[in-house]
């Protein structure tokens, strides 16, 4: 972890308690299990996943924060900063949120945004899911929809078909 994430300090605010995690927490199962059911396309964000994708490439600088309510986990996103174009951005790359969390929505993007201040970030972007509790809670707490021109970085996708599309 970088100097930053190591002094973010966990904190609690309006009951949700966020804290730094590393990839393949097994929290990120129990936190998956409530929220795979509102997904229409996209892919397994369970612990498995965040260790593939997160610890494939330790020098990338991906921060994963963890938000709890009651003990549970409600809430998880990944963050990376980067200098593009000569301006310090940070990126939210993943957001898994279940239907009914939109107070934890908030409590973690706000930690987010905390944390990509403290690595000099002057933006904050992310990727704005089609529909679902991220979608909702990124217009909530002032995300505006831009554009793809405008998008500070290029964003490829690939896609396999599961199940009856294999």
């Amino acid at each position: 972890a970088t100097a930053s994430a190591r002094l973010f300090v966990a904190g609690e605010e309006e009951g949700v308690r966020v804290s730094v995690i590393e990839p393949a927490d097994p929290r990120l199962d129990a936190l998956w299990k409530r929220a795979a059911s509102e997904l229409r396309v996209g892919c397994v964000r369970d612990a498995a996943y965040a260790g593939w994708r997160f610890s494939s490439r330790p020098d990338a600088g991906y921060r994963l924060l963890l938000a709890e309510r009651a003990g549970e986990p409600a809430g998880f996103l990944a963050h990376r900063s980067l200098s593009l174009r000569g301006i310090r951005a940070g990126f939210l790359l993943d957001f898994v949120l279940p239907a009914g969390e939109d107070r934890t929505g908030a409590v973690l993007l706000r930690a987010g945004a905390r944390l990509a201040r403290s690595e000099g970030a002057v933006l904050l972007s992310a990727l704005l899911p089609g529909s679902g509790a991220p979608r909702s809670s990124l217009h909530r707490t002032g995300f505006l929809q831009k554009q793809e021109r405008f998008h500070p970085q290029l964003i490829r996708f690939s896609v396999r078909g599961l199940g009856r599309w294999a």
